[in-house]
């Protein structure tokens, strides 16, 4: 039961509305994908079976896509290396396992790596020099820090509630969420909110205090995406 309710909280949370308001074919792809990995990833490591790496692996494959955005890949990838790292070492798991997991991911992923890699090395200082970089990046940082409070963070509330959309039937600009902004102005919406994230901190000390290798396998991912979401 309290899978299935971690799973409704996944599909069903204020970040996951806001992803579908501005949908991006890398986020989205992301998004199916990552539990996924994570399940099959976990699977592998604790029994080592070759169907458990064939689906991690094909699951992969599926997931190529989210590197159109390699930062994505990459934050990816160290949480999960922290992740696999740390419940190697509370099961008492082979970590033989986890690195065949690692490897076959990086070399599933090589096609493009690689060639980003490269480029990163001898071309990197072109992204700080391009025109978006030095238009957006700042403003961005600055929107997202407005958020980065715990009381927005706990609902998962973000920037894209200061973005704006051109509405052509009144011409001129309005809120990319103002259904929203309405919506989460209703006091039990926001108890809804706070008590999901109440449940998450129950949720952390149950597994400290149970040792629960799974759950304090994710502390760490929890942790690090809190400390850059949560970052005012």
């Amino acid at each position: 039961s309290l899978s299935f309710l971690g799973s409704l909280v996944y599909l069903l949370n204020l970040s996951t509305a806001q992803h579908y308001y501005v949908p991006l074919e890398m986020f989205a792809t992301h998004f199916a994908t990552l539990p996924w990995i994570f399940l099959f990833g976990t699977k592998f490591i604790e029994d080592g079976k070759k169907k458990s790496l064939l689906l991690l692996a094909l699951t992969t494959l599926i997931a190529a896509p989210s590197a159109h955005t390699p930062t994505l890949f990459y934050v990816f990838f160290g949480l999960f290396t922290l992740y696999t790292c740390f419940l190697a070492f509370l099961s008492k798991t082979r970590l033989k396992h986890v690195l065949v997991a690692l490897s076959t991911i990086l070399v599933l992923n090589s096609f493009w790596l690689l060639p980003n890699i490269y480029f990163v090395i001898n071309h990197g200082k072109l992204v700080a020099e391009s025109k978006i970089h030095s238009q957006f990046s700042e403003r961005a940082f600055l929107t997202g820090k407005k958020y980065g409070d715990l009381k927005n963070t706990a609902i998962l509330k973000n920037f894209l509630f200061e973005w704006g959309e051109y509405d052509d039937t009144q011409k001129k600009f309005v809120g990319l969420l103002d259904e929203w902004l309405d919506h989460i102005k209703k006091s039990q919406v926001y108890l809804i909110g706070y008590s999901v994230f109440a449940f998450v901190l129950l949720g952390i000390f149950r597994a400290y205090k149970k040792k629960n290798s799974y759950g304090l396998a994710l502390l760490p991912v929890f942790a690090i995406s809190m400390f850059f979401i949560a970052n005012d």
